[in-house]
């Protein structure tokens, strides 16, 4: 689970960076009265993370679907699939309204080794610990993609996406809950208890000898 939050920390500050960098040169380049479907521009830049981010959540929770043993867990990857794939739809479709370029937020943005290295834990994630690791990783993502969308709002324009993030981040903010509360249910796997060689016979280790040994002391 360490390496999966590290790389969903990363990947939201990452997110975060570019898109105060779009923010900056996007208001370097126009006013304040500058059309809000601007191609390139922070609005879209916004929506290129989250579709990512979506994507990313969508395929992860497959993965459980098809892992998970535990029917609260299954329940959950399957409303997170519905919620993220629906969400994507509405980002989409207001992207293509605005006449952004669709094809560039659907290449994605964020960066792809971390999700690789999320994805892979939870493939190779033992069937006795998956429950546990799906759910913490959860648990970080959904507050990356959160963070994603509470910081994209700020550098956005026009009332409309403004509304769209609002929405956003109190679904994530409930999905993250929803996964917290598996993760209080869920049995922590914890490894096996570190046990020393016994002692061989004979041997006593507090008995070293030297004390019986003439010169050597006191």
């Amino acid at each position: 689970m360490g390496k999966a939050k590290l790389g969903s920390w990363w990947a939201a500050g990452a997110a975060v960076c570019l898109l105060i960098s779009a923010g900056v040169a996007a208001q370097g380049m126009s006013g304040d009265d500058s059309p809000f479907n601007e191609r390139g521009g922070p609005n879209q830049a916004v929506l290129g993370h989250l579709h990512e981010l979506n994507q990313r959540a969508i395929t992860d929770a497959g993965i459980a679907t098809q892992r998970s043993t535990n029917p609260a867990v299954r329940d959950y990857a399957q409303r997170l699939i519905e919620e993220r794939m629906a969400a994507d739809a509405t980002l989409l479709e207001y992207a293509r309204r605005e006449g952004m370029n669709v094809d560039v937020i659907r290449g994605g943005t964020v960066a792809q080794p971390q999700a690789d290295l999320g994805r892979t834990e939870l493939v190779i994630s033992p069937p006795n610990k998956f429950d546990e690791d799906f759910a913490n990783k959860m648990v970080a993502d959904r507050q990356a993609a959160f963070d994603v969308a509470a910081k994209g709002a700020a550098l956005v324009r026009g009332p409309e996406i403004r509304s769209l993030l609002r929405d956003t981040t109190a679904t994530l903010m409930r999905e993250q809950g929803d996964a917290m509360s598996l993760v209080a249910a869920i049995r922590p796997t914890n490894p096996p208890p570190l046990t020393l060689p016994a002692e061989p016979p004979g041997v006593d280790r507090s008995r070293t000898g030297v004390d019986t040994r003439p010169g050597l002391a006191p």
